[in-house]
């Protein structure tokens, strides 16, 4: 049996509520639930069930990270048709974050998907966008002290992240 998983910053419920108010000012593609915002910081993939288990000690060993994030600008994959908002400057603190985590992964012998080689810090607000958003937005500063590891689990409904371990 296999996982699909991921590691991310999790926002706290102010800044899924300042997302989810900037993500209101979009009238064309599929919302993002505000349960369902992140950071990405790994996305690992379809991965057996006794290395997730492996990996669930992971956000641990960076309990007590802090980090001041300024989500500032507005971005859209083409590809993938999203509207994500991000930083235009990524603090160091999370791109050391990121690095230490890679190679954390790396360590455990895990192959990464292609997508995964380049770090885009991100929060994604819609699926199945037509149109570029203006980049303009109003900052969110968001203090990122929460790290999980995520299972991405697909139901009825759509798409849901459950938690399956936190720093």
């Amino acid at each position: 049996m296999t996982c699909r998983v991921f590691f991310a910053l999790w926002p706290d419920d102010d800044t899924r509520a300042r997302l989810g108010k900037l993500q209101s000012r979009f009238a064309d593609g599929r919302r993002i639930p505000a349960s369902n915002f992140h950071l990405t910081l790994a996305f690992l993939g379809e991965q057996p069930a006794e290395r997730v288990a492996a990996l669930r000690s992971f956000p641990m060993r960076w309990t007590g990270f802090d980090c001041m994030l300024t989500l500032d600008k507005l971005g859209y994959f083409a590809r993938q048709r999203v509207i994500w908002a991000g930083c235009t400057a990524a603090p160091d603190c999370l791109l050391q974050l990121q690095e230490d985590l890679m190679a954390a992964v790396d360590a455990q012998g895990i192959t990464l998907p292609e997508r995964a080689a380049v770090f885009i810090p991100h929060v994604s607000l819609l699926r199945n966008a037509v149109c570029v958003p203006s980049p303009e937005m109003p900052a969110i500063r968001w203090r990122a002290q929460k790290m999980v590891l995520a299972q991405s689990v697909t139901g009825q409904g759509g798409v849901c992240y459950r938690v399956l371990a936190e720093s």
